[in-house]
């Protein structure tokens, strides 16, 4: 199932234990979140866990694959690039409407490219 594009950028937390030696490793990094939020500090250097951040790329991949899926299953190439663009009629109101028209075009010249 494809990512809907209007989404926002979102945040999972994943589990990435460190190597021995580094855990106990006192950084500068490391007291400046203590100092900031000892809550964090736990999260990310006692339990691991870390941050691990999903955004325009994937969005940008879902779509040109989408279009590639669409031309796969026999749709024209002009059908194939309309399809895989179709997200990007409206602009979220989190996103640039710049950043997402240019967006759009990159996904359907990639896709003229490609076909």
């Amino acid at each position: 199932m494809m990512p809907a594009l209007d989404q926002p950028n979102t945040s999972q937390v994943v589990v990435e234990r460190s190597a021995g030696a580094t855990r106990d490793l006192l950084t500068s990094t490391r007291l400046a979140t203590l100092r900031r939020c000892p809550k964090q500090h736990y999260f990310r250097y006692e339990l691991g866990l870390s941050r691990v951040r999903t955004g325009d790329a994937l969005r940008l991949g879902a779509a040109f694959h989408r279009g590639l899926e669409l031309h796969n299953r026999g749709a024209d190439p002009a059908d194939a690039i309309v399809g895989a663009v179709a997200g990007y009629d409206t602009v979220p109101e989190w996103a640039d409407s710049y950043e997402w028209t240019v967006e759009r075009e990159v996904v359907q010249q990639l896709l003229a490219g490609h076909f």
